[in-house]
């Protein structure tokens, strides 16, 4: 008995496709060439119906092989609008790429971050509120301190938009804490923002 050809989208057969469809080859290519990893074309059809890229059915030269599926190119703007999706999705391709970058940034932005100590010191070192020797000019020096600490030392929420903001994704302020709980944890208490008085 001949196999019938696979068709679990019920695509229309087409005797021949408009110039703007793309082979698998071709649309994997352009994935790819746009900064969306893609390898295997097995799983093309899948992802394209879950994305709402049109498809159809090529007619086939001759009677023996599959009937060719092929793909509707999709606009640079949709493509930019699908790699930014597909960032947020863990278990996707990119966004399992997307993770190793995030972890890597969380790391360094962490790693080159000042010790909070240093901040501490100076702000020990002058009077406080209600002391009877703290001034006008104390009050200043204290937020000017404070200030330059928030400035320069870091705490989860602000590497997670710092991550953000750099990579183009979403991040979040638990993802991070987790990610520097594991790896760092000795170092947390030295160069984590705490909320200071000024």
């Amino acid at each position: 008995m001949e196999k019938r050809d696979s068709n679990p989208y019920d695509l229309k057969t087409h005797e021949e496709a408009p110039s703007s469809y793309l082979s698998a080859e071709e649309l994997i290519n352009y994935f790819n060439s746009h900064g969306i990893p893609f390898e295997r074309s097995d799983n093309l059809p899948r992802f394209c119906d879950n994305l709402k890229i049109k498809m159809l059915k090529e007619q086939r030269d001759g009677s023996f092989g599959s009937v060719p599926t092929k793909y509707e190119k999709i606009s640079l703007s949709k493509l930019e609008d699908i790699k930014n999706s597909l960032k947020s999705i863990n278990n996707s391709f990119l966004g399992r790429e997307y993770l190793k970058k995030k972890k890597a940034l969380i790391l360094k932005i962490f790693d080159d971050a000042p010790l909070t100590n240093k901040y501490d010191e100076k702000l020990d070192a002058l009077p406080e509120s209600g002391d009877s020797n703290f001034t006008g000019e104390i009050k200043k020096k204290r937020k000017e301190i404070v200030k330059e600490k928030r400035k320069k030392c870091v705490s989860y929420s602000k590497i997670a938009r710092i991550v953000g903001e750099k990579l183009g994704c979403h991040s979040s302020r638990k993802y991070v804490r987790k990610i520097l709980e594991v790896a760092r944890s000795t170092q947390l208490e030295k160069k984590l923002i705490k909320v200071e008085k000024n």
